[in-house]
């Protein structure tokens, strides 16, 4: 099959993968890029102007935003022409998640001799099926990620001048759409050091991102009174402090994240000998009495056990995705094997201790490199046996639990939509203020309905009323008691989970749990409208 066709059909892959969630409510941060890309159109030259409240108080949007505006700025350019609903802004968001398996099959294509399982692995990784369903920035940066490493070898291996320019560029919209896509500069000056064993002209190229990542730090000082790169920086350095989570308890939980988020590396896993079923068991068993001592679990979670098992599994996975690349390094001892092995650590150690909690989507860039990896480790496997074909049961496997991964994340998104739509029906003739608390989806949806999201300034009069998720995120003291009125309930898929209260799953921030995902029993969600007195 030629190379045309091949990237057709992944094309088609990736939008049937994607297409049941092109009308996902929108949820976490998603409506922090949506306000933006809102704020770009009526003033283009003022990303950061608005006023918005994403805390206990409202504050500006710089505050509340900690990342650049190019994917907003995308964003602005869809609502300009269509408009800022659901379903056109999931449909442009296919466009950078067919351009990351495109960009994955193109630099596999270099680097192992299966670039179309290496594709298809990474499209149906968990955490990139679950990232591409959002309308953040994250699958925009891993897009140009994986082009910037693509024409930066491309131009090492053809003396291209235009390559470099292309990856310099494309490094730039990295930095721009999220600040760690910087990281992108070191990571190629030391593989081309080292792959060339001598410091060629053409790393100058490398300074433009770095003169980008200056220049938008300068402009946003002049304009906001604050260098927005730095405190970025910053940012994570102080709730990382105040957060103060032991470096064990990071150390496990950031193993069982990138396990849970790549949980691919396990259904390409083979044991045919008894030396390597007892490393298999011993793996486990190791990094199962770690997980046991050093991740303590909240009170509130419904089955200890079954999370500290999953838990355990998704360690083992990580820590050898970690062993796959130290492998992979000591087998090869070449530039292409270094550069995985940087990619890699450097992601999960940023992900991992850098961070003031550890996210899927911080662990997500590593994604096509583990592909690549597993697809490496399987052909050296394959040079000690008959060839196979494409493993299609493994890939048909890891595809059916992340499309019902992404399945359970989206009803939980859609169930805030639901229920501010069923408040705004029952509440909204009525002409009594109604406020809410709580954010992501649920703030965005109750918003659109004119409700009014509830400060510590607020002043509340007896007979207003207040929405409130039974998943309330950083709820205060209400101001004055309050008595329910109405109650919604909206189901769950009942036994997975990316985010549920009371499961230890925290995809989008280890706070909630030690694991991504979890296979457990989730209650429906509720939500309350209450009465002040």
């Amino acid at each position: 099959m030629t190379n045309r066709r091949i990237q057709l059909l992944l094309a088609a892959v990736t939008v049937a993968a994607l297409a049941p969630f092109l009308n996902k409510a929108f949820d976490i941060d998603d409506p922090l890029f949506l306000w933006m890309a809102q704020q770009i159109k009526h003033h283009p030259f003022d990303p950061y102007g608005a006023i918005v409240q994403w805390s206990s108080v409202p504050q500006p949007l710089w505050i509340s935003m900690q990342n650049p505006p190019l994917s907003s700025y995308y964003m602005a350019a869809v609502g300009a022409l269509f408009s800022f609903r659901e379903i056109p802004m999931h449909l442009a968001f296919l466009l950078p998640a067919v351009a990351t398996v495109f960009g994955t099959f193109a630099l596999a294509q270099r680097l192992c001799r299966r670039p179309a399982t290496a594709a298809c692995l990474t499209l149906f990784s968990p955490v990139f099926l679950v990232s591409a369903t959002h309308v953040m920035c994250d699958v925009l940066l891993l897009a140009f990620w994986v082009w910037a490493i693509h024409c930066w070898i491309a131009g090492l291996e053809r003396n291209e001048r235009r390559s470099f320019a292309f990856a310099a560029l494309l490094i730039s919209g990295a930095t721009l759409t999220k600040y760690f896509g910087i990281s992108l500069v070191p990571l190629l000056l030391l593989y081309t050091l080292v792959r060339e064993r001598r410091a060629r002209a053409e790393l100058v190229w490398l300074a433009l991102p770095v003169v980008v990542a200056i220049a938008f730090e300068l402009l946003t000082k002049v304009k906001y009174g604050h260098a927005l790169f730095s405190s970025a920086m910053l940012y994570l350095r102080d709730v990382a402090v105040e957060v103060r989570i032991p470096p064990q308890t990071k150390l496990m939980t950031g193993l069982s994240f990138i396990g849970g988020c790549m949980i691919g590396a396990l259904f390409f896993a083979s044991a045919r000998n008894a030396k390597a079923i007892g490393v298999a068991v011993i793996s486990f068993l190791l990094a199962a009495a770690l997980f046991w001592i050093c991740v303590p679990l909240a009170a509130d979670v419904g089955s200890p056990l079954g999370l500290r098992l999953q838990g355990s599994l998704f360690a083992t996975v990580g820590l050898c995705i970690l062993a796959l690349a130290l492998w992979d390094f000591w087998k090869s001892r070449t530039a292409d094997s270094l550069l995985l092995l940087l990619w890699v650590f450097g992601t999960f150690l940023f992900a991992t201790f850098l961070n003031w909690s550890i996210t899927a989507r911080t662990v997500l860039p590593m994604t096509p490199a583990v592909s690549i990896l597993v697809l490496r480790w399987w052909e050296r496997a394959e040079e000690a046996r008959a060839p196979t074909s494409f493993p299609i049961w493994r890939i048909t496997a890891l595809a059916i639990l992340s499309l019902l991964i992404a399945s359970a994340d989206s009803w939980r998104a859609n169930g805030s939509r639901s229920a501010a739509r069923e408040f705004r029906k029952q509440f909204g003739p009525m002409k009594t203020r109604v406020w809410f608390q709580s954010h992501w989806g649920f703030q965005f949806y109750m918003q659109k309905g004119k409700a009014k999201p509830l400060a510590a300034t607020s002043y509340v009069r007896p007979g207003d009323l207040i929405a409130i998720p039974s998943d309330n995120a950083d709820p205060f003291p209400l101001p004055r008691p309050a008595v329910t009125v109405a109650e919604i309930s909206r189901p769950t898929l009942p036994l997975l989970t990316t985010f549920a209260p009371g499961t230890g799953a925290g995809f989008y921030s280890s706070v909630r749990g030690p694991v991504p995902w979890v296979i457990a029993r989730t209650a429906p969600d509720r939500f309350e409208m209450l009465k002040f007195q």
